[in-house]
């Protein structure tokens, strides 16, 4: 039996677990939820257990089936979302430069593993010279040269 006959057959279970507002409006996936948020719609079906993330699932069944290879994204960036309105179909550069135009992508001091502040490569680009070279800048701030490197070049 097909993915998408198998979640149509379970299609009433599935709406009485989402808590529906107006068109516009977030419609949040009720149960469970993964670590990032993502709903997981879980039930039996001829005696087999079944698991399918929540918004793709209701994509499928307003539009049909998923082409291989591509992601149900979030117009909306909430991932509890489950409203058809709210999700379209991409790949994954689509999705990354979605989040890039909202300005969701971590970038310099926002991205928790960042060494370095605007205010250190600003001092870098000001320090270095023939005294203070690419590998004692690299060492000075724990990094690597290649690191350096890219800041003096403004990559």
């Amino acid at each position: 039996m097909e993915r998408l006959d198998i979640l149509k057959a379970n299609e009433y279970k599935f709406w009485l677990r989402v808590k529906k507002g107006n068109t516009y409006e977030c419609w949040v996936w009720m149960r469970y939820k993964d670590k990032n948020g993502y709903g997981d719609f879980q039930f039996c079906y001829m005696n087999k257990k079944y698991s399918f993330k929540s918004h793709r699932t209701s994509y499928e069944l307003i539009n049909g089936k998923i082409p291989d290879g591509l992601l149900v994204c979030h117009k909306c960036d909430n991932p509890e979302c489950v409203n058809p309105n709210h999700l379209f179909i991409g790949t994954h550069k689509d999705n990354v430069d979605d989040k890039f135009r909202k300005g969701r992508q971590a970038k310099a001091e926002t991205n928790g593993k960042s060494k370095l502040t605007w205010d250190i490569v600003i001092d870098i680009r000001k320090t270095f010279n023939k005294k203070m070279t690419i590998s004692k800048l690299a060492k000075k701030h724990s990094v690597d040269k290649t690191c350096i490197g890219d800041i003096l070049t403004c990559r």
